[in-house]
């Protein structure tokens, strides 16, 4: 389910991300509806986890003028893991791995800042919210998916992605609306449509 802006309340949530491009990426977000029906998030790697900011456009530009220090690189997808803590399923990440984390530490600061509740770990998630009982019979399938992928398993970095939290409003789910794209080693992408993608 897609949902147009005016269909939800924006909320002082924001993150930054990577769409995983197709074909791979949509092999990974049909994956993860099947492990998980209710969801139809658009697969994507997390660079800036979710944080509620005082002056988002100014967030924004001092996250621009950051950007500029890095390039484009690519982005390897390896095994399927389960943090045990939170029972999240999640495909790991090999080279690109330590990239991601430098523009992260570089990005977490001043007005960007925020306290995450969890040391940043950068992957793909592909299931959330299971219980003990259905976990293994989960993670088995998604390994079982992740084996006969038929794509590349890895993509090049360049356009991330600056969202914002929304709340559905008749189902009262979130979803995250697309707000401003920046391409690595470029330049601020200009008149992008704003979109939403539903989140579980």
């Amino acid at each position: 389910m897609h949902c147009s802006p005016g269909d939800g309340e924006r909320i002082n949530s924001f993150a930054l991300v990577s769409y995983i491009p197709d074909p791979l990426g949509r092999y990974l977000s049909n994956l993860r509806q099947q492990l998980v029906p209710a969801c139809n998030a658009l697969s994507h790697v997390t660079v800036l986890p979710p944080r509620c900011l005082a002056d988002p456009r100014k967030a924004w530009d001092q996250t621009l003028a950051r950007l500029g220090q890095f390039s484009s690189f690519d982005l390897h997808l390896t095994d399927i893991e389960v943090f045990p803590a939170t029972q999240v399923i999640y495909l790991a990440l090999g080279q690109g791995y330590d990239q991601l984390v430098e523009i992260h530490n570089a990005l977490n600061s001043d007005a960007m800042a925020f306290a995450e509740p969890y040391e940043y770990h950068p992957h793909v998630t592909l299931a959330q919210d299971l219980t003990s009982a259905n976990l293994a019979e989960t993670l088995q399938a998604a390994r079982r998916s992740w084996a006969e992928c038929p794509f590349e398993r890895s993509y090049t970095v360049s356009p991330l992605m600056f969202v914002q939290n929304a709340l559905h409003t008749p189902t009262g789910r979130s979803f995250w609306i697309d707000l401003e794209q920046h391409r690595l080693n470029g330049h601020p992408i200009p008149d992008q449509p704003v979109s939403a993608h539903l989140l579980a």
